[in-house]
């Protein structure tokens, strides 16, 4: 008798998030299809983001989906990834 315990097969949606591959800062990233939030784009895009009192990130992005394909990402916001969306953040000193 065998103590193996053979994995089952996925019974919830019955498939794998669909993978979506963009750019942010000109370096290819992939997630699963969501939403993605202003602070996880600014975690893509700085190994180690710049931090201070008068520090500000900007997010831009192009080829998004729908209506709204180019804009601008404020903090607290999200936008849905899409293929092959490129995204730009960057960090501004306001002192």
């Amino acid at each position: 008798m065998s103590d193996v315990v053979q994995a089952k097969p996925d019974q919830g949606h019955g498939h794998e998030p669909k993978v979506i591959h963009f750019i942010v800062n000109s370096r290819p990233k992939s997630e699963p299809e969501k939403d993605i939030s202003f602070d996880e784009l600014v975690r893509l895009a700085f190994d180690n983001p710049p931090t201070g009192e008068f520090i500000e990130f900007t997010i831009t992005y192009q080829r998004g989906q729908g209506n709204k394909p180019q804009g601008t990402l404020l903090e607290g916001e999200t936008v849905r990834l899409h293929e092959g969306m490129i995204f730009i953040v960057t960090a501004t000193d306001k002192s």
